[in-house]
C-alpha cells in the first residue's frame, strides 16, 4: 500500500472562482534544516523548488539571499542507506513526488553540511511505516473523494457518448477510462488489504476500518469509492476463502449498524439518485449516461 502523509486542504467555492485550480495552493509540504527544525509551507501544484526555497528562506527568516540556497530531497532505503539529491530549480509537483521515507531539506550551496544523520534516518524510516489502520478513516476518505474528483471534472461530454455505442474517443484525453481504472484500483486495493492479513482478528479490524472509509465517502456524497469498498461484502467478496471465513463472522452485526450501506443494490443506487449504464458500471457518471441516453431516444421519437 502506497499512502501519501501529506495533507491537501479544501478551498471554498470563492476562491475556485478567482483563479484557475492549479493556480490555487491547495497542498502542503514540510521542509526542513540541517538542524532538523522544519515548517509547513501551503503550495499550489505549479509551486516550483525555487518558489519552495524562496518560502523557507523568508520562513525561517534567513539573512543570506535565497539564490544561495537550494532544496535537496533525502530518502532512507528499508537497508538503511541514505540518498540525497539536489532537485531542480523548475521542478514541480513536490507534493506529489515526496514518499513517506523522505524529506524536503534546505541545503545552503556554500556548506557541505550533513542534512540527515544516521539517528535522523531510523526515526524517519520508523514513520514510514504506517500501516493502514493507522490512518484517520475520514482522512482517508476525503483523500479518495479529491483524487476521484479530480479526475471526474475533466470528463468531457463527448466521451459518454462514445463510451455509449463503442466509438473510438475523440478529443476527449480519455479521461472516462482513467476515472474507471481508478475505481478498479480501489477495489482491488480493499482486497489486497484484507487478504494480506494472516490473523483473522487483524483482518476483522481491517474490514470494520474499510466500513468506517466506506461511511465517511457516503458523506462525501462519492458514491464510486462507497460501492467499491463495499462490493467485497455484497457477494462477490466472500468467494475468497480466508476473505469468507472473516466476513461470516459479523456481517450480520455490520449489516444492522450500518444498512444503509447493506440493502437492496438497485434501491441504494435510486437513494443516492444515480443511473446504471448498460455495461452495470455504477458511478456518477450513471447520471450523465442515462441523460445521454433519453436525449437520444427523445431525438428518435421527433424523427
Amino acid at each position: 500500500m502506497t499512502v501519501v502523509h501529506l495533507q491537501h486542504v479544501c478551498l471554498s467555492p470563492s476562491l475556485s472562482s478567482l483563479s484557475p485550480l492549479s493556480d490555487i495552493p491547495d497542498q502542503v509540504i514540510r521542509v526542513f534544516k540541517a538542524d532538523q527544525q522544519s515548517c509547513f509551507l501551503i503550495i499550489s501544484k505549479d509551486s516550483t523548488a525555487r518558489d519552495v526555497v524562496c518560502q523557507v528562506v523568508s520562513e525561517f527568516g534567513l539573512i543570506a539571499a535565497s539564490e544561495a540556497y537550494s532544496l535537496c530531497e533525502v530518502s532512507v532505503s528499508p537497508e538503511g542507506v541514505i540518498k540525497q539529491r539536489r532537485l531542480p530549480d523548475q521542478l514541480s509537483k513536490l507534493a506529489d513526488r515526496i514518499q513517506l521515507n523522505g524529506r524536503y531539506y534546505l541545503k545552503n550551496n556554500m556548506e557541505t553540511e550533513t542534512l540527515c544523520s544516521d539517528e535522523d534516518a531510523q526515526d524517519l524510516l520508523r514513520e514510514s511505516q504506517i500501516g493502514l489502520l493507522q490512518l484517520s478513516t475520514v482522512e482517508v476518505a476525503a483523500q479518495l473523494s479529491m483524487r476521484d474528483f479530480s479526475l471526474f471534472r475533466n470528463i468531457e461530454s463527448t466521451e459518454y457518448v462514445d463510451d455509449l455505442f463503442k466509438r473510438e474517443p475523440g478529443g476527449g484525453g480519455g479521461h472516462l477510462k482513467q476515472f474507471e481504472d481508478i475505481i478498479n484500483q480501489e477495489t482491488f486495493w480493499v482486497a489486497t488489504e484484507i487478504l494480506r492479513e494472516p490473523n483473522a482478528l487483524k483482518r476483522m479490524k481491517i474490514i470494520k476500518h474499510f466500513i468506517k472509509i466506506a461511511l465517511h465517502c457516503r458523506e462525501c456524497k462519492n458514491f464510486n469509492s462507497m460501492f467499491a469498498i463495499i462490493s467485497h461484502y455484497s457477494g462477490n467478496f466472500t468467494g475468497c476463502h480466508e476473505g469468507g471465513l472473516t466476513w461470516c463472522r459479523f456481517h450480520g452485526t455490520l449489516r444492522l449498524g450500518h444498512p444503509c450501506l447493506f440493502e437492496n443494490r438497485a434501491s441504494r443506487l435510486r437513494s443516492c439518485g444515480l443511473a446504471v449504464s448498460s455495461s452495470g458500471r455504477i458511478s456518477e457518471t450513471g447520471i450523465l449516461e442515462s441523460k445521454t441516453q433519453r436525449s437520444l431516444a427523445s431525438t428518435e421519437r421527433t424523427n
